[in-house]
């Protein structure tokens, strides 16, 4: 599946290059809704970060600074790996699709406790409200067209 969020600029684009082109290409249609989130949510990468923090959380005792630490880093560097997966193994050419998609990994670790449950000021139900809140966020995000070399 291509992971680029195909929109209404996307259709339209490619339906003017196709006009100009001879050939029958397949029907292309923007993603809807929940295509869109899944999309964005960088499915890959939680999992890496899930088995990871597993394996964090059995070395390190709760409630230890080196705990702690340790998911903190995990989170940064899966961030920023995250960034860069989505951009060279999944092909995802707009920058706001990928600052999405780590933003949707920081939303799931915030769900999840992670590294936020090592601070003082995290509560659970912060999770629920970012989730909630990145669902909204989706619905709101428009993108602008891929640029035309994309293959989607």
């Amino acid at each position: 599946m291509n992971r680029n969020i195909v929109t209404e600029a996307d259709v339209a684009a490619r339906a003017g290059r196709e006009a100009a082109a001879p050939g029958g290409a397949a029907q292309l249609n923007a993603d809807d809704y929940f295509t869109r989130l899944a999309k964005y949510v960088p499915v890959e990468m939680v999992s890496a970060y899930l088995v990871v923090q597993g394996l964090v959380e059995t070395a390190y005792k709760t409630g230890t600074p080196t705990r702690a630490y340790a998911l903190g880093a995990l989170l940064v560097v899966t961030a920023i790996a995250t960034w860069f997966f989505c951009a060279r193994v999944l092909k995802v050419r707009r920058p706001l699709q990928l600052a999405m998609a780590v933003l949707a990994l920081a939303i799931w670790v915030l769900a999840t406790g992670g590294w936020f449950a090592t601070t003082s000021w995290w509560q659970a139900w912060f999770g629920t409200a970012a989730v909630v809140l990145y669902g909204v966020l989706v619905r709101i995000i428009n993108l602008p067209a891929l640029p035309a070399d994309t293959n989607i």
